[in-house]
């Protein structure tokens, strides 16, 4: 597989590194619709709730494809350069790397500071011509299902990266098919005991059983569960079917600062790049919950249906970036620029496509959640048709940035992610929503707006980083 990767038909090998890949993120997507559509049937506040969460999540999640991304540049330039040991060497450490961190996560669920930020979110605003006043909500029942459902999710925190760890080891081989597996696994798992744990019925056949409904809580431990479940299938797989741990030895696995110090070089500013989308969902839900649970609700449901119709534009990034790291570390930078392109054009096509579904048929994805209320599909509505003038933005930028992390220049796309994330929203947000009075409506435009302007730098950016090192 390595030589097709340095050798081979860029578009096949993208399709053929892709697809498995998209197989298995679909699943990984549907995890979090089946979360959602399962909170739905509990509670329009437990759907509210597990909405107000997606940051949070998002947060594990970032951080894990963080360092998922800077470790799989690292690995994957050792490869491309025939250096087998090292690399095992390296992915040895980066396991213990992000054990450490794992348990730094857990002691800072432990010191409540998620639940501090979660009561600033959930603060309501009454503005008029003369003052501002700010209620804090603490009796909302939403933001109680929020964060009973938050403190199971960060206590288990290091069974939700170990999983995007180890998938690194094979995707950076081209074994990305057994990473769908793991996914699907996790996936089916998940859809069983999600409403097992909720609501205490079998899905499909809707059959009660005699055992406590734990609601949202019963969520939080069916995801934990799957992903245990997908973590040993991995560890499996990387010992019977990858040769990166056949050298391998217990003093491998010792920390080393040194080489700490190199991963946290290259992952650090991928994780920080990662890192501002939990941001911006959290100062957005901020502004969102000005108008009401209704709101938070939709905008959940919304961001779901857009990770669906991304899912082929995540799998082609990783193809992409896989691509990329053993052809620069192999010297081969025509080749690289090549693939780059590729990909792109793989993406903004599949995505126009994905733009048309959400403009003509937004109101019907949104009605499969079964949701009962009506203004929770209208503002879905809503936010969905403006989100399909948008998605091609999101193909240049996720595409750009992985050819930047892929070339160990992390520290682009995090500058540009910031500015897009960080920066731009709130400026847009005040000139459309309190100068124009848009509204609700000057949110989802602000994003609009943001989103262009960062795939448009960021593609620039790109075109000029890989311009200079042909000519260098």
């Amino acid at each position: 597989m390595q030589k097709e990767i340095l050798e081979g038909p860029i578009l096949r090998n993208l399709i053929k590194i892709a697809l498995p890949l998209s197989i298995g993120f679909f699943f990984r997507t549907m995890y979090n619709v089946i979360d959602t559509y399962f909170a739905a049937r509990i509670s329009d506040d437990a759907l509210s709730g597990i909405s107000l969460t997606f940051p949070f999540f998002l947060i594990i999640l970032t951080i894990s494809i963080g360092f998922s991304a800077g470790i799989s540049a690292i690995v994957g330039n050792e490869l491309g350069k025939k250096e087998y040991k090292r690399a095992s060497f390296y992915f040895a450490q980066s396991i213990v790397y992000v054990v450490i961190i794992s348990i730094i996560l857990f002691n800072i669920i432990m010191s409540n500071i998620f639940l501090d930020i979660l009561n600033w979110i959930t603060h309501i605003e009454y503005l008029d011509d003369d003052y501002l006043y700010v209620e804090p909500l603490p009796h909302l029942t939403y933001v109680q299902e929020a964060q009973s459902y938050l403190i199971i999710i960060y206590m288990g925190a290091i069974l939700l990266i170990l999983p995007e760890i180890l998938s690194v080891g094979l995707n950076v081989q081209g074994l990305t098919k057994y990473t769908s597996i793991s996914l699907i696994i996790a996936t089916i798992l998940n859809f069983i005991l999600s409403p097992l744990l909720s609501l205490g019925i079998i899905p499909i056949l809707e059959i009660k059983v005699p055992i406590p409904e734990f609601g949202v809580k019963g969520i939080a431990v069916a995801t934990l569960i799957s992903n245990f479940i997908s973590f040993i299938f991995l560890l499996y797989v990387l010992k019977n079917k990858s040769s990166l741990l056949d050298s391998l030895s217990f003093i491998d696995f010792k920390p080393i600062i040194k080489v700490f110090k190199e991963i946290t070089k290259q992952s650090v500013p991928s994780s920080l790049n990662f890192l501002a989308f939990p941001l911006f969902f959290l100062y957005t839900n901020y502004f969102i919950t000005l108008y009401g649970a209704s709101a938070v609700a939709a905008y959940g449901i919304g961001l779901r249906i857009e990770q669906m119709i991304l899912i082929p534009v995540f799998a082609i990034n990783v193809a992409v970036s896989s691509m990329i790291s053993q052809n620069y570390g192999a010297g081969q930078i025509i080749r690289v620029r090549q693939i780059r392109i590729t990909g792109m054009l793989m993406s903004m096509f599949i995505l126009f496509l994905g733009g048309l579904s959400l403009i003509f048929f937004g109101e019907y994805v949104t009605r499969l959640f079964e949701i009962r209320n009506e203004e929770i599909v209208h503002l879905s509505v809503t936010y969905l048709f403006i989100e399909g003038f948008m998605l091609v933005a999101y193909g240049i930028m996720n595409i750009n940035s992985g050819s930047l992390q892929a070339i160990k220049k992390p520290h682009l796309p995090m500058t540009v992610n910031l500015v897009r994330l960080l920066i731009l929203p709130p400026i847009f947000y005040y000139i459309l929503r309190n100068i124009l009075d848009w509204g609700l409506l000057g949110i989802w435009w602000g994003n609009f707006f943001s989103v262009w302007c960062g795939a448009i730098m960021m593609f620039l950016i790109a075109q000029a980083s890989l311009k200079k090192n042909l000519a260098s």
